[in-house]
């Protein structure tokens, strides 16, 4: 057993039966109980008392906890095997953790807006907290569903890749070392994220989505002012010139397709209008929006709150919307090696 445990083979979707004898049994259970047999562990106990098999399934909340025994049926030679969980789905039996306390990450801006009392009554997301009361309020409703409490750790960075010396930073690094259960805060899916941690179940809302939000141009812009100006010959000159961009268009995105050049070209983009010191404010990326001839990537919830509130009428009319330079799914993580992620998935 201890051979099964340091190998951390206690662990969903493995499943082990143990055979005991009545006089044994209670003797196994100590033994048992230092294990890490998790919520999701499937460990069955056949205690064999005479013409009769009691079958138990033990488990813990949590690793520093004493075990829970579920009374999971019998077997004798007359009825054969009687199982008291089988119209119980295996999550829904034990989603209860009795008040046993969760770890979450979360970014946060600041420390204060983690200590409200009731998380059931947010306040109002505002400029300098935007995501926090918006991601968290899905968690917070994720707790209730387990019947957890919970304890928060707190970075100011979701987790970000150092390319020299090949570790996370903040939240990120955090799940991956385990040290906490799930994060509070939603991040955005990515292939280095994805190596390191489990993605529990991707947002689809429109709050969560991230888009550019920019002004229309205006009219003067975008109206052919040119049209009457034009003499014959300009005109024929600009259809050649369309003509040979287009077979010149077509030729470079029959290449593009052979390359795989969309990776490198968002990230050429990144480097070069957003690395390493363009990332933004909710408050400031959307002022410069208001004030024009700017485009700003973000979620679109907290956008559209704080457009409501400082946008006059006018300027909410001009408003429109573009496809972000990435896709931006975003979803809570968990450790890969959770024994309890398909809870959380769940709930």
């Amino acid at each position: 057993m201890k051979m099964i445990n340091d190998s951390k083979l206690f662990r969903y979707p493995l499943k082990f039966l143990f055979l005991t004898e009545k006089d044994n049994y209670l003797i196994f259970l100590k033994k048992l109980n230092p294990m890490s047999v998790l919520p999701m562990s499937e460990v069955v106990i056949a205690n064999v008392d005479e013409d009769i098999v009691n079958l138990t399934q033990p488990y813990k909340i949590r690793e520093n906890e004493s075990l829970v025994i579920e009374d999971y049926g019998t077997w004798t030679r007359k009825t054969g095997i009687t199982l008291n969980y089988d119209s119980n789905s295996f999550a829904e039996r034990r989603r209860n953790f009795h008040k046993s306390e969760i770890t979450l990450s979360v970014v946060v801006n600041k420390i204060e807006h983690t200590k409200i009392p009731d998380f059931d009554d947010f306040p109002e997301s505002n400029s300098d907290e935007p995501y926090f009361f918006q991601d968290f309020a899905n968690i917070n409703y994720l707790m209730q569903y387990l019947n957890a409490t919970y304890s928060l750790r707190v970075f100011n960075s979701y987790g970000y890749l150092n390319n020299t010396t090949g570790r996370f930073d903040g939240m990120a690094e955090d799940i991956y070392e385990e040290r906490s259960d799930l994060s509070g805060s939603y991040l955005i899916l990515s292939e280095d994220r994805q190596r390191i941690m489990e993605f529990l179940k991707p947002t689809e809302t429109f709050a969560a989505q991230a888009r550019f939000i920019l002004k229309k141009p205006a009219m003067s812009y975008i109206e052919n002012i040119y049209y009457m100006t034009f003499t014959y010959k300009v005109w024929i000159a600009s259809l050649v010139i369309l003509g040979v961009m287009a077979v010149s268009l077509y030729v470079l995105l029959n290449w593009e397709v052979k390359m795989a050049t969309k990776d490198n070209a968002l990230k050429a983009l990144y480097w070069k209008k957003i690395h390493p010191n363009r990332f933004y404010s909710l408050e400031y990326g959307l002022d410069k929006v208001q004030d024009g001839n700017f485009a700003f990537q973000v979620i679109l919830g907290p956008a559209y709150k704080y457009i409501l509130r400082k946008y006059t009428n006018y300027d909410i009319c001009k408003l429109q919307e573009l496809a972000g330079y990435m896709d931006t799914v975003t979803s809570s993580g968990a450790p890969k090696t959770s024994q309890y992620k398909k809870l959380f998935r769940i709930g």
